[in-house]
């Protein structure tokens, strides 16, 4: 772009004078600025790159400029230009400037995968020679734990000494198995917003989507139960606010007690705040007895995070025995997920631990956002009060696992004290997430394929469902399997009932 909006104001440059073609040379140089800012907003990585690529070029022109007048005799027009260019130019330092300084070192890291023969010290010498440095990205596991994620390493170093390794590193089909850059991701969402309660938390009236998934009547069938065991949800997040009133009770101590973003104590709150406890507001978590909370900070405060990073917190999740992973975060690929991603939810998944994730808030198909396109996890789209799919929910339609919940004004804890509407598909994930929990809690054995079944046949069919899925039903669901479970209980302190091995003529023979 640079180069094209300078070009451009050469032409501009050419069309000042008594020239006959001079009127085509400004028409030319005109149409060109135009394009190369187009251009340059539709192909930017971001804002941020985007306007210093263009202020270094609007002022590289404009300088360009004060010089044709300058050669033309013409100071007075000469010097208003060369001051817009130097401001311009002053502007993409700081703006250049800003930019590296709030970037984090993390930016500039990859990962290469070794095959699971080879050492680091094969592909060291490349490594010395471009000034890299090297560590083991999952130091707790072991081949044993996952060839593949065991043998994953984070390359660090400048970025152009990164990309002369990693073109070497590429040749060496030998020892090297996968390489790819270490993407920063951030927290999908962040778009903010007359029957008596049996729940006892204050702000339980102002939460539409209690009534929506059917949680009320979840709390009248838990209310007289009690778990098998306490199920844990990882919330891979900002970190969770473990000193907040309706937080405290449910967050499994020495976990990250710290949350300077809030998105991640806002998802925990929708997921499992104690309810009924006379504070805050209510979740699917009856009294705080079914489930509890475990926090990574797979995402730093500024809402971002590293595959490595994300990829080590889905690791010390499955290392930690974790029953539920929840994941409101994602990127756009628009193909394949980084292969370390596939590889830590596969690693969470052989160990019968639910997966869940954000379908993204692009108002496009989630298909082509990661980790929502990974195989084996359940994907959540957003609806809005009325049940129709939320404006910035991406849609579902392509996708295997999907379902949908309430994601639009969602009350939940504010980290630091005190509750806040926000909205987005990561308001969404916690819901399911806190759902799954239960279940889980009630019934250990259930396996994710099993959990993902009860909740699928348990859902409404919205018309809305054909983009995000059907609607969860918490009630439903929570019926269902309390149900089947009684049954079972039923059938095994039958005193009548025979032992299935033999009948009236004897054993049973295969047939």
């Amino acid at each position: 772009m640079i180069l094209l909006l300078v070009a451009s104001f050469l032409l501009l440059g050419l069309g000042i004078g008594p020239g006959r073609r001079a009127p085509l040379f400004s028409l030319l140089g005109m149409f060109g600025v135009l394009g190369a800012l187009v251009w340059g907003a539709a192909t930017a990585s971001s804002l941020t790159d985007f306007l210093v690529s263009a202020a270094t070029g609007l002022g590289a022109g404009t300088l360009v400029l004060a010089g044709r007048f300058h050669a033309l005799q013409q100071p007075a027009r000469a010097r208003p230009w060369f001051a817009m260019g130097a401001l311009l130019l002053f502007t993409s330092l700081v703006l250049g400037i800003g930019r590296t300084w709030m970037a984090t070192p993390d930016q500039f890291t990859w990962l290469v995968e070794l095959g699971p023969d080879d050492d680091i010290r094969e592909v060291e010498p490349v490594l010395s020679a471009h000034n890299v440095a090297y560590v083991r990205a999952f130091p707790s596991l072991s081949l044993a734990d996952h060839p593949d994620l065991a043998q994953v390493y984070l390359l660090s170093g400048q970025p152009a000494d990164l990309e002369a390794a990693s073109a070497r590193l590429r040749l060496d089909t030998e020892n090297v198995d996968h390489l790819e850059p270490n993407l920063r991701l951030q927290f999908i969402d962040a778009v903010d917003g007359a029957r008596p309660l049996l729940e006892n938390d204050p702000l339980a009236a102002s939460q539409w989507d209690l009534e929506a998934t059917g949680t009320h009547r979840a709390h009248e069938l838990l209310q007289s139960r009690r778990p098998v065991r306490q199920a844990t949800i990882a919330i891979l997040d900002t970190g969770v606010d473990a000193s907040h009133e309706d937080l405290q009770r449910v967050v499994v101590p020495g976990r990250p007690g710290q949350d300077a973003n809030g998105h991640g104590s806002h998802v925990a709150g929708t997921a499992a705040a104690a309810t009924n406890n006379r504070l805050g507001v209510a979740s699917i978590n009856w009294e705080g007895a079914f489930v509890r909370i475990a926090a990574y900070e797979a995402l730093s405060d500024n809402g971002t995070g590293t595959l490595e990073g994300i990829a080590q917190a889905v690791v010390d999740a499955v290392q930690d025995n974790v029953d539920v992973i929840s994941m409101s975060l994602g990127a756009r690929t628009g193909g394949q997920a980084p292969k370390v991603i596939r590889d830590a939810i596969a690693l969470a998944v052989s160990r019968n631990i639910v997966v869940v994730v954000s379908a993204g808030n692009e108002g496009r198909d989630a298909a082509e956002q990661f980790p929502a396109n990974v195989d084996g996890v359940i994907v959540v789209a957003a609806v809005d009060r009325d049940l129709n799919r939320a404006s910035f929910s991406n849609t579902t339609a392509a996708i295997e696992r999907a379902v949908s919940a309430p994601g639009v004004n969602i009350l939940s804890v504010r980290t630091g004290g005190g509750y806040v509407s926000m909205s987005g598909t990561s308001m969404a994930t916690p819901a399911v997430s806190g759902l799954l929990g239960v279940l889980k809690s009630l019934d250990p054995t259930l396996t994710p394929d099993a959990l993902w079944t009860l909740v699928r046949e348990t859902a409404t069919d919205i018309p809305a469902a054909a983009e995000t899925g059907p609607l969860m039903h918490t009630g439903a669901a929570v019926e269902r399997l309390l149900a089947s479970i009684e049954e079972v209980q039923i059938v095994d302190q039958d005193p009548t009932r025979q032992d299935s091995s033999t009948d009236a003529d004897g054993p049973l023979q295969n047939m």
